[in-house]
């Protein structure tokens, strides 16, 4: 847990050119730096969503590794990122903006939609030869999963 921050003495009053005292008795620094403070933790937060999804999503075979530059499948690792998803989901509720609940809710349901679908291929989602779901070739023709957009690329997010 982090510790909070060392108490700071009063603001000084504001001086003739409006420095100094801002809403609430607050240093106007002091009220630009929580907001953006703010900013960086929901920026943080969807970055951390993103990533998972990114994870999940290369682990199905979806997209390529972007470590290796291959597609991989790995559907224990894709419920791994999923489950961190579904934690985080119920350990912040009541917490988020609309738009951070919005992204983590449609990642989410993006991912075990896509796992389902993924864990009743099997195997059989295999090509012959060693190719994979989401590669050329590779998968169900047609069946749309791999085709899924991301969250938010609808929205430009």
């Amino acid at each position: 847990m982090i510790d909070a921050p060392p108490a700071r003495k009063a603001a000084p009053p504001a001086d003739r050119a409006g420095h100094g005292a801002g809403a609430e008795g607050a240093p106007r620094e002091e009220v630009a730096m929580e907001m953006d403070n703010e900013a960086l933790h929901r920026t943080r937060f969807l970055s951390l969503v993103l990533s998972l999804h990114g994870s999940a999503w290369a682990a199905m075979g979806k997209v390529a590794n972007p470590m290796t530059g291959k597609v991989e499948r790995d559907l224990e690792a894709a419920r791994g990122s999923i489950d961190l998803l579904e934690t985080l989901k119920v350990k912040t509720r009541g917490n988020l903006s609309r738009e951070e609940e919005k992204t983590l809710a449609n990642a989410l349901g993006v991912l075990q939609l896509n796992y389902v679908d993924e864990a009743a291929r099997g195997e059989q989602g295999k090509k012959p030869g060693g190719g994979e779901p989401g590669a050329p070739g590779g998968g169900a023709p047609g069946s749309g999963a791999a085709e899924a957009e991301p969250p938010g690329a609808a929205d430009g997010a």
